[in-house]
């Protein structure tokens, strides 16, 4: 009989995405707990952040395989998260969220980092410089809803994987008809 390999280990659905609720359109970019002093302080933090945010993408868009630019820029936009939260810089906050869970989705293999997922994730990049850049200047944020949900979409389609073939190998019996498990 054919080896049913689904038979034996069954397949366990990925875990889904956790998401922030989906910012309004019309949704201040400054959270009611914005702080002017921290928000200056961290706008020094944010330039330096983004800054090796962009140097690690453009390591890994050279070298797609190097998978180690892709836990750095999660650890630089975990970083810029909770400085952009702590200052009260909601939409920058939701926005660094966003992309460091799709990073984390296709570190493990859930999207695939194809040219859609580069262009996000510029575009992402872009628009973090732009709001550190807006904050800095004491300008209201918009939010970045429509950014957001063009990394949730790309983010839902799953990567694609080639389905094993089934595989029919007749079982080694050994002469006294006993079935032979190798060990």
């Amino acid at each position: 009989a054919p080896l049913d390999i689904a038979s034996i280990v069954p397949a366990e659905p990925p875990a889904p995405p956790f998401h922030l609720p989906l910012p309004g359109v019309d949704e201040p970019g400054f959270g009611e707990d914005f702080d002017a002093d921290i928000a200056a302080i961290f706008g020094e933090e944010a330039t330096e952040l983004l800054e090796q945010s962009e140097a690690a993408f453009g390591r890994w868009r050279a070298d797609r395989a190097d998978y180690a630019q892709v836990t750095e820029l999660k650890r630089l936009l975990h970083t810029l998260k909770g400085g952009a939260r702590m200052a009260g810089i909601r939409a920058m906050g939701d926005l660094s969220h966003e992309v460091e869970s799709f990073l984390a989705a296709i570190e493990s293999g859930a999207s695939t980092a194809d040219a859609a997922a580069f262009d996000v994730l510029q575009s992402s990049l872009d628009e973090l410089h732009r709001m550190r850049e807006m904050a800095n200047s004491g300008q209201r944020l918009p939010s970045a809803r429509d950014l957001i949900l063009q990394i949730r979409t790309l983010a839902a389609v799953p990567a694609t994987v080639t389905p094993m073939e089934s595989v029919s190998a007749a079982a080694p019996i050994d002469c006294h008809g006993t079935l032979i498990v190798a060990t």
